[in-house]
């Protein structure tokens, strides 16, 4: 009986412990809250003031439209009328693209993913590309990756590590993410956010753990 006293405190501390890590080492660039009202026409929106990473979301659009219209809160809905559609969210703190960084860089050298969360209708030909500035000393690299497919649960999970070139995780400056050929019809983009793997992950690992104790135990 203490042994399963001991082991179910040693899993809840495993779990709860991985839990608080994963809340705490989170940035949001973007949770799609308070958006203004999409353009009616034209490819670009941009919103100053907006409660984001930068307070500037600034998009572009080919092949499709945006519209809240029946989108859940805190989602924004993109609807792609062409195969060639492409979606793009530029954070850097101003309304431009041009050699505009969010000052001061901030330090993600303690996060594990990009996550971008969503629910995408895709294709054979539909990429996701995230891109992060990172601060080279003496001025700013684009690091970029690309997936084909989603590969978490709720949308596309980019491994910092695999950035091509290895990013500066300390002094990032600008993110952007671009959407490429949706399938036709609604995806709807949730959020944006840096992050250690998700809670649920922990958990698991923890619970791993406390088998592997008590697999060893039952052998002896």
């Amino acid at each position: 009986m203490k042994l399963k006293t001991a082991l179910t405190w040693v899993a809840a501390l495993v779990v709860g412990m991985s839990l608080g890590q994963a809340q705490a080492a989170s940035l949001v660039v973007d949770d799609f809250n308070s958006l203004s009202t999409p353009p009616a026409t034209g490819n670009n929106w941009n919103q100053t003031g907006a409660p984001v990473w930068g307070t500037t979301r600034e998009f572009s659009k080919t092949g499709g439209s945006f519209s809240q219209t029946g989108a859940p809160a805190g989602s924004m809905k993109f609807t792609a009328t062409s195969g060639t559609n492409q979606l793009v969210a530029n954070y850097d703190g101003n309304t431009t693209t041009g050699n505009t960084f969010i000052s001061p860089t901030i330090d993600q050298s303690d996060k594990t993913y990009l996550y971008v969360k969503g629910n995408f209708l895709t294709t054979g030909t539909t990429s996701v590309q995230a891109s992060i500035w990172t601060n080279t000393g003496t001025g700013f690299a684009q690091n970029n990756l690309t997936l084909t497919l989603p590969n978490d649960g709720s949308g596309y999970r980019f491994a910092l590590a695999d950035f091509i070139p290895t990013p500066n995780l300390l002094s990032i400056g600008r993110v952007r993410v671009t959407f490429n050929n949706f399938a036709l019809g609604e995806s709807f983009v949730d959020k944006i956010s840096f992050a250690v793997p998700e809670p649920s992950t922990f958990a698991l690992a923890g619970l791993a753990v406390v088998g592997l104790v008590i697999a060893r135990r039952k052998k002896k």
